[in-house]
């Protein structure tokens, strides 16, 4: 096997969350795991990731805050010029056909990741690793461009493969509950979602304490074992990001608000395969309502929490960033062939 030289870029911050790093993050560890060399260019990204590239030994690059398309280009080239990468990849939705279009320029190959149907594309490679990606439109990429699409290829770092997940199904009553938003969820919406499921929808004549509740609140803050928590719920409230594909190779039911527009598939196609329940328009006044209606639904009734187990738990393998590496080798080497 040739060792890769892989340049990825992927921001992190309060208003975009840590999805597009931590997705990269499964890409990166793998690589550097069967002994490629990477290097992570990004800005806002905190120190929990910054820790975890220094323990796989993956090269850190601060990148300049956003000044533009052409101006992050720039950047990313001057990057690209001294490590010499064989591929680079970016994961950001500011950054798009432009700018690829830049960066290759005939010289390095490039591979982006997106979860938006819509967008144009200047790319050798394009990861879409949606549910309903394989119904992206062909039209929107250049006609040499490799697509993978759909779960085959999600990206899930490997510590959410061992095997310590507790059953979501089992006899008893849910009573452990697992609240992550992302980072780019605002406080006061989390605060809401955290005294209802403490206490339940409350009116403003009985806005009585949270401290007054029988159920006990964990506050976790840059925990460094997510999988851990997962393992221990026996239901997830989530934004609708990659969060979902974590708890589906551990299987654990959802109650999923959608909290962005590129979170709206994802969503949908979950609603749809029976793997989690929506509480849908999460910013009205009425949102502590139907979370709790659905809160306790799944509290209490065995045979659903135990269906939506059985069918999130098939959707992914956690293989997808062997899968990518092994079609980043073969197109860097110009074979084409996607392994199964």
């Amino acid at each position: 096997m040739n060792t890769l030289r892989l340049l990825i870029r992927a921001d992190a911050g309060v208003n975009i969350g840590m999805g597009h790093v931590m997705r990269c993050m499964a890409l990166a560890e793998e690589a550097a795991k069967q002994g490629h060399d990477v290097f992570f260019a990004g800005s806002g990204i905190p120190a929990i990731a910054t820790e975890r590239m220094e323990k796989h030994r993956i090269a850190h690059i601060m990148m300049p805050r956003a000044g533009g398309s052409d101006a992050d280009a720039l950047a990313t080239l001057n990057v690209a010029t001294r490590i010499n990468p064989d591929w680079i990849i970016v994961d950001n939705y500011g950054l798009g056909a432009s700018w690829e279009a830049a960066v290759g320029s005939g010289k390095w190959k490039v591979m982006a990741i997106d979860d938006l149907p819509s967008r144009k594309h200047a790319c050798d490679i394009l990861l879409d690793q949606n549910l309903d990606a394989p119904n992206r439109a062909e039209s929107i990429v250049p006609g040499k461009c490799v697509q993978l699409l759909g779960l085959n290829y999600t990206l899930i770092r490997k510590e959410f493969m061992r095997p310590s997940r507790q059953d979501a199904s089992s006899s008893r009553d849910a009573v452990r509950v697992l609240i992550t938003l992302g980072g780019g969820a605002s406080q006061g919406l989390l605060q809401r979602i955290i005294a209802t499921v403490l206490m339940g929808p409350l009116d403003d004549q009985h806005q009585d304490s949270i401290s007054n509740s029988k159920h006990t609140l964990h506050l976790c803050r840059g925990t460094a074992d997510m999988p851990a928590h997962l393992g221990k719920a026996d239901v997830i409230v989530s934004a609708g990001g990659s969060t979902c594909w974590e708890a589906s190779i551990m299987g654990k039911p959802l109650i999923l608000l959608c909290l962005a527009e590129n979170q709206r598939n994802i969503v949908r196609s979950l609603v749809s395969k029976k793997c989690a329940l929506e509480v849908e328009s999460p910013f009205d006044d009425s949102m502590e309502m139907r979370l709790t209606s659905l809160l306790t639904l799944l509290a209490t009734d065995v045979s659903l929490r135990s269906t939506m187990s059985q069918h999130i738990s098939r959707l992914v393998d956690g293989k997808g960033a062997m899968r990518v590496l092994e079609i980043l080798s073969r197109e860097a080497n110009h074979e084409n062939c996607l392994p199964c």
